[in-house]
């Protein structure tokens, strides 16, 4: 019950900054909770609004992250959640390719 208490509180909280100031980490942190709650079409939800902002910044590692992290394993199987998996692997492809294309033309040596 305090599980349930707590998860509850942070949704609120989250879903009030939504108001304020909508965010790839306030999309992605109710897109936890609601999977946490077995809600799977709201967690599926939150999670295709977050992917509306890329994914966050490619350097926090979101595009492999979703894969793993573990509070969306009851997702993995729904055709919606592959297809947001789908769309982080081809923008971190994109972003490869772009950082490729700028080493090649010395224009940034890493």
């Amino acid at each position: 019950q305090e599980a349930l208490t707590i998860l509850n509180n942070s949704r609120n909280s989250f879903k009030s900054q939504l108001n304020r100031n909508a965010s790839f980490i306030t999309y992605w942190n109710l897109a936890e909770i609601h999977s946490i709650l077995g809600e799977n079409d709201e967690a599926l939800n939150y999670l295709s609004e977050a992917a509306k902002f890329k994914f966050g910044f490619a350097s926090w590692g979101w595009y492999d992250y979703i894969e793993i992290d573990p509070t969306f394993e009851n997702l993995h199987n729904d055709p919606k959640f592959q297809a947001i998996v789908k769309q982080a692997r081809d923008e971190k492809a994109t972003i490869r390719a772009q950082v490729q294309e700028i080493m090649e033309q010395d224009e940034i040596d890493l």
